[in-house]
């Protein structure tokens, strides 16, 4: 009986020390994978995937050395799954529109990697259930390439919360992610405020929730603050590419978009 060749990886990554750690981590996850070729730059990708079958999967950093990543499977239409890998939140949406598995900020920790792994794995299933007489990876290939039926698919195996575990006082309730104005971060605690205006606690960090909520409707504002667009009242100019929000119910602080999330945020909000 022949063996399986193992799920076949490329790696898209500019930093030696954060490559070395990602190929650690996926084998630790997965020890069947196989690293089939590493790129530290759009150029060197976009000639390997014009040559090339595509593979299993590939598990990509936003920036690369000459430029973004998300041009290869926005632009080339490079059709295989993805999972980002990177130390930036403001493209959450755009790696969205890209139809990735899952979108893992820095530093990316074996959970993170074991999560995103689970995710392709039952999203080939998904496609396996839809598609019984089709041959995968191949075919999974071409329904990235057609788009329309790999993010309905994916959407399915995404399924964003719809409600959250919140603690007030000593009592534990759910939460629906709809009531939900915005979170913050304070004092090593993450807040809940809700479009009522009442406040709760919940035990997950933003880098978990910005993994688990609908990207289109919150937007990580900046490293303090997850914002629901049904909570943003106006925005205006704060200078030097920053845009202020005013949000209801108003937060103690202003909340304050920084220049390098300003056109991801546009992009996001005028949708």
């Amino acid at each position: 009986m022949s063996q399986s060749p193992g799920l076949r990886v490329v790696l898209l990554e500019d930093e030696v020390p954060a490559l070395a750690q990602l190929e650690t981590t996926l084998r630790a996850a997965r020890p069947d994978v196989v690293i089939t070729a590493t790129f530290d730059t759009v150029v060197a990708a976009r000639a390997w995937f014009a040559a090339n079958p595509p593979p299993d999967l590939v598990v990509s950093d936003i920036q690369l050395a000459d430029g973004l990543a998300l041009s290869l499977f926005a632009e080339d239409g490079v059709a295989c799954p993805v999972v980002f890998a990177t130390a930036y939140d403001a493209y959450l949406l755009d790696a969205f529109r890209c139809a990735s598995v899952d979108y893992l900020l820095k530093p990316i920790t074996h959970d993170d990697v074991a999560r995103a792994l689970a995710k392709h794995e039952r999203l080939r299933e998904a496609y396996a259930a839809a598609r019984p007489t089709a041959n995968a990876p191949e075919a999974l290939s071409a329904a990235i390439a057609g788009r329309d039926e790999y993010v309905a698919l994916a959407e399915v195996v995404r399924e964003p919360r719809r409600r959250l575990l919140v603690r007030r006082g000593p009592e534990l309730r759910a939460l629906p992610v709809d009531a939900v104005a915005y979170f913050l971060a304070e004092d090593k605690l993450t807040l809940v405020i809700t479009h009522a205006g009442t406040e709760h606690v919940i035990d997950k960090t933003l880098n978990d929730l910005m993994r688990e909520l609908d990207p289109r409707m919150f937007f990580r504002a900046h490293r303090g603050c997850i914002v629901s667009a049904a909570a943003i009242q106006s925005l205006r100019s704060a200078g030097k590419g920053r845009i202020a929000l005013t949000l209801i119910p108003r937060p103690k602080d202003d909340v304050v978009v920084p220049q390098e999330n300003g056109a991801a945020f546009r992009a996001w909000f005028d949708r």
